[in-house]
């Protein structure tokens, strides 16, 4: 069982990524939240093996690094990252282990998520 915490500012993209990440067998979502006070506690203290961080919000770089200072056995996946060369280095700097470009399947995402928790990505 894969467990994950999903990240983002925006309600109706966090719920709706949980309810399709908790309808996979072998996913099972922690929550949800929508600031990096919260996250960062709630990563300390349910220690998910994902983590599945939104990259448009602001913080989201500096939520990365401080979440693989304070664990670095949680695997951070980002998401909605623009697929261009540029954004997606800038991605590997503070820890991001993959990545879902926004134009994105639900399948892709999976395959993701599944990859960062074996260590494929």
């Amino acid at each position: 069982m894969i467990n994950i915490i999903v990240v983002s500012e925006i309600r109706i993209y966090c719920e709706g990524l949980s309810q399709i990440l908790a309808g996979i067998d072998r996913v099972n979502v922690i929550c949800s939240c929508s600031n990096s006070e919260n996250a960062l506690s709630l990563i300390e203290a349910h220690v998910p093996d994902v983590v599945l961080l939104d990259m448009t919000m602001a913080w989201s770089r500096n939520l990365a690094q401080h979440i693989a200072e304070l664990e670095d056995s949680v695997k951070i996946v980002a998401l909605a990252v623009p697929y261009d060369e540029a954004n997606i280095l800038q991605c590997a700097e503070p820890g991001i282990t993959g990545y879902v470009p926004r134009e994105a399947s639900v399948d892709e995402l999976i395959d993701a998520v599944v990859g960062a928790a074996k260590g494929e990505c």
